[in-house]
């Protein structure tokens, strides 16, 4: 039943509360990338006191939508880099979950890349830049299903990683 002007402004109130509150709490899609240069996971079989290293990216749902993705890559100076695969060897399916996946609200994943793969890809492209192109960082990106880039600095410059992989190198030939 119709109770007058006072329940149709009650009415009216209540709609422009809702419309006001789906206006300023959109549903986004909204993610933190963090990268991570020295991970320690696994003691090796062959020799234990030896441990595995990898570098390793988090990526944590701080949206309020699911967030379907898709890939993983580094940018280097020039826009050319690498996009990081499944590792498919036992550890590294456990280490990594398969992508393409969904992430839920909230939710959180990291991915992990041997660091003696990614000590090589240094190795082999980082000496042909220039030496003002050595003191940017790397660019890591995460990419979504609308193929939005979600993205994030290195904590080390080029010349630095390029310092650690010959050092690494260096280390593990002796």
């Amino acid at each position: 039943k119709f109770r007058g002007y006072p329940q149709f402004l009650f009415g009216t109130y209540c709609i422009m509360r809702i419309v006001a509150l789906v206006r300023c709490c959109p549903n986004k899609k909204k993610l933190k990338v963090e990268f991570c240069d020295n991970v320690r996971l696994v003691p090796r079989r062959d020799n234990p006191a030896k441990w595995a290293e990898y570098v390793g990216i988090t990526v944590t749902n701080i949206g309020n939508r699911n967030v379907k993705l898709f890939n993983w890559r580094f940018l280097l100076p020039d826009n050319k880099g690498a996009i990081i695969v499944q590792d498919t060897s036992p550890i590294g399916k456990v280490l990594s979950p398969p992508w393409p996946m969904t992430l839920e609200p909230e939710d959180q994943t990291s991915q992990y890349w041997d660091k003696d793969l990614f000590y090589a890809y240094i190795l082999d492209e980082v000496p042909k830049y220039s030496k003002r192109d050595k003191k940017k960082k790397m660019c890591w990106i995460v990419k979504d299903s609308t193929g939005r880039n979600y993205k994030t600095k290195s904590q080390k410059t080029l010349q630095q990683y390029l310092d650690e992989a010959t050092a690494w190198k260096e280390k593990r030939h002796t």
